[in-house]
Order: structure tokens, then sequence, then C-alpha cells
């Protein structure tokens, strides 16, 4: 991730969380089990266009790209404005997780969309999202992804509430791009930030939690090895919770993996494991 963590004024983060996020997870869940023949080779498609670079990746590259086309179809049967500028700039950001996940050689979502309304001649739908979709970086990704982290965990806050996720160089960051928040609300990603203050107390504990880590931050900078870790747990639990009911894992398997994330992380955020500093 990049140092530079100024926020683009391009991007519209606002109205996203949860509502989106939601309709994407009923969508998946809908589409998942009995995907249709045209959308699967829509998808066997666009991994080539893509340039994932295994082809033992496929099964598990359409389990994201299918919900993504089915998502993209719903869009186009709406007629409201607003609702049709959030939701296609949350297709944009699950594009690019998906692109981001699989190490795609094409990593521009918007030529990745494009391949795909090109790939599908089925309705003949008109194009609503063409003027939405834009090529997202890396640190405006991290925003989405924070965002959506914080509803995430907002029911985990609320039940350990003396507990904070200190030692983390990525919250540190966070904790920079609040502060400008707080003396300009001009930009949407602040906005959408205080949007989430308001509406639940646990979100409010998290940006608590973010304050009292700033010390830590810049008492050692050792912390950077555990930050990436901890980052690194932290998306890999989150994919996990995405697609827990659709990866076809025995539920042993997955079982196991929830198991050794959960043990890894409460090592790092809660400090009950010696952790070596320089592991990175």
């Amino acid at each position: 991730m990049s140092s530079d963590i100024s926020v683009n004024e391009d991007f519209y983060f606002e109205g996203i969380f949860p509502r989106c996020s939601d309709e994407f997870a009923n969508v998946t869940n809908e589409a998942l089990p009995k995907p249709s023949t045209y959308i699967d080779n829509i998808c066997t498609k666009i991994f080539y266009e893509a340039g994932v670079n295994n082809f033992n990746k496929m099964s598990r590259f359409k389990e994201q790209c299918i919900p993504l086309v089915e998502y993209l179809n719903n869009i186009k049967g709406k007629k409201d404005e607003s609702y049709i500028k959030s939701s296609c700039i949350y297709f944009n950001y699950m594009l690019k997780y998906t692109l981001m996940q699989y190490n795609c050689l094409y990593q521009n979502t918007k030529e990745i969309y494009k391949k795909m309304e090109n790939a599908d001649k089925r309705n003949n739908l008109p194009d609503k999202c063409s003027s939405y979709i834009k090529n997202i970086d890396d640190n405006t990704f991290y925003k989405f992804y924070f965002l959506e982290w914080l509803y995430n965990y907002r029911i985990k806050f609320k039940e350990d509430s003396n507990e904070c996720p200190y030692g983390s160089e990525y919250y540190n960051k966070y904790l920079i791009l609040l502060q400008k928040c707080i003396n300009d609300n001009s930009n949407s990603f602040c906005r959408a930030l205080n949007e989430l203050k308001q509406e639940n107390f646990s979100i409010e504990r998290v940006f608590e939690c973010l304050q009292g880590s700033k010390h830590l931050y810049h008492s050692s900078r050792t912390v950077t090895g555990i930050g990436i870790l901890l980052f690194s747990i932290a998306v890999i639990k989150f994919i996990m919770y995405k697609v827990k009911n659709i990866f076809n894992l025995k539920k042993e398997e997955h079982n196991k993996l929830l198991d050794s994330f959960e043990h890894a992380y409460n090592c790092l955020v809660y400090n009950k494991c010696q952790i070596a500093y320089n592991c990175v």
C-alpha cells in the first residue's frame, strides 16, 4: 500500500455501505447455486481477457465473476439515478477486488468493464454504469475496503468494547485520513466516514481505538511487520467471510481455515502471543 493516502476527489463513497454490499451478497447467494451457461461462458472469456495467471484458478474466479455479471444486469433494470450511481461504484470496487485477488495481468477496471459489456449481448440492455466506472488505484481501493471493513467488524467491536486493534501501521495511516476529515469535511470519503460515525456506536468505538493507537505508531517503527501481517489476516478473514457460503470447501476444511486465521488474528490484535517484530 502506498504511503500516499490523499483522497481521490473523483470517487464517490457515500450511500454505498451497507446497502450495496448487502445487495451484492444477496445476488451472490442467488446466482451461484445454479449459474446460467451463458453467464458462465462470459466469465470464462473474462478469465482469459483479464489475464489470470493460473488456469487452475478458473473455477474460483468464476465464483466471483458470475455475481458481478448478475449484479451489473440488475443495475441495468433500475431507474433511480442515485441508486444506479452508488451501485455502479460498488460494482467497480468489487471488480477491482477480484482483479487484485487473482493477480490479473490487467488491473484497469474501466477496461475490464468494457470487455464484460462487449461479452454480454444477451438482452441489449442499456449501459447505465459507463459514466461511473473509473479505474481504481490502490489507495482508493483501500479506502473502499476500509469503509467495508468498518461495517463488517462493527458487531465485533460492539461486543469487545474493551479491546482495540493496536499496533498496525495501516490503522495509523487511516488515522491520518481521519484527522484530515476532521479538518476538512468537504470530500465524499470524509462525509462517508462521518455517516458511519453517526449511524453506529460500535463504529465510533473503532474511531476511538484509532485515536488510541496514535502514540504507538510514533513510538516505534517495528510495528511495520505486524501491520502488514495484521492487515493481511484481516483481508483473509474478510475474504473467508464473504465467500464462506460460496466456495465448495468441505465443512471440516473450511472450519480449520477459519480457526487458523482466527487464532493468528487474536495473537496479533490482543497481544496474546509473542511475535518477532523483524519478521518482515
